[in-house]
């Protein structure tokens, strides 16, 4: 293997330590809030970050109404990806198809047929066609999922954390990593910001437009962004050119991110 190719190996295996990190951290601080109510081995689901922040810009009263969005049904999975059969289901996937199945299932009177086999059975394919329109419909409903954990639109993921996570917490994740317990929090806080605050970053991380230096320079930058100018940035990272020098990105990353904390005058 190329020494390019393996430096892509390693740079996917860094990304995708970010998110396995951010699901445990999400979770953990849905604890701290006492989201979980009596069953604090339960998974808690909430809306995606993007979402949230929708709400966010809305009036009280109109928060529950916020458009919907196809493009914002997952936190780390694209619109045009749901429900793969060629990769794991997160979470919410496994839950909106199951609350599908569940609706089908009472609307025919009996369970959902199996496709099985080269013949096709139409009523089955009706029925899993329904299944999956259904499916998709939950992901993306804004009346499902309550807002992400301890949303407020001035925090940072920095401040976010630190509020959240006790520092003996910090420590179990610090002997995980095997890392110091800053280094750790740093890792925490660069998950959550990719994660859960650029998702449409992370799929062109994924999908090998930027590296793990790309990560590494924008989760640094976002290090006192307010939650309310994520999703404007995310936006901007969507559409930014990939074949540029890491020195040039990193120049563009940090004008946008000066226009964002610019005081604003009265």
């Amino acid at each position: 293997m190329s020494s390019s190719g393996v430096y892509a190996q390693s740079s996917l295996a860094q990304i995708n330590s970010f998110i396995a990190t951010s699901e445990v951290v999400a979770q953990d601080v849905a604890y701290a809030l006492g989201l979980l109510g009596s069953q604090p081995d339960s998974v808690f689901e909430f809306a995606s970050f993007t979402r949230t922040a929708a709400r966010y810009r809305l009036p009280v009263g109109k928060r529950a109404t916020v458009a919907l969005n196809s493009n914002d049904c997952v936190v780390d999975v694209p619109a045009d990806d749901v429900f793969s059969p060629l990769r794991t289901w997160t979470r919410r996937e496994t839950l909106a198809w199951t609350q599908a199945v569940a609706q089908v299932e009472a609307e025919i009177g009996t369970k959902v047929g199996a496709i099985t086999g080269r013949k096709k059975n139409r009523a089955t394919g009706r029925q899993h066609r329904r299944v999956r329109k259904l499916a998709k419909e939950f992901l993306i409903n804004p009346a499902l999922l309550p807002d992400f954990p301890g949303y407020d639109p001035k925090l940072t993921f920095f401040t976010w954390l630190r509020g959240n996570i006790e520092p003996t917490e910090a420590g179990v994740y610090s002997s995980l990593l095997g890392a110091t317990t800053s280094n750790s929090l740093r890792h925490m806080t660069s998950s959550m910001t990719l994660v859960h605050g650029l998702p449409r970053f992370l799929k062109r991380c994924l999908d090998g437009d930027f590296t793990i230096e790309h990560v590494d320079c924008v989760t640094r930058a976002c290090r006192d962004l307010h939650f309310e100018h994520l999703p404007e940035f995310d936006d901007y990272l969507a559409r930014r050119r990939a074949d540029i020098t890491i020195e040039t990105f990193k120049r563009s990353v940090a004008l946008k991110i000066a226009v964002f904390n610019r005081p604003r005058t009265l």
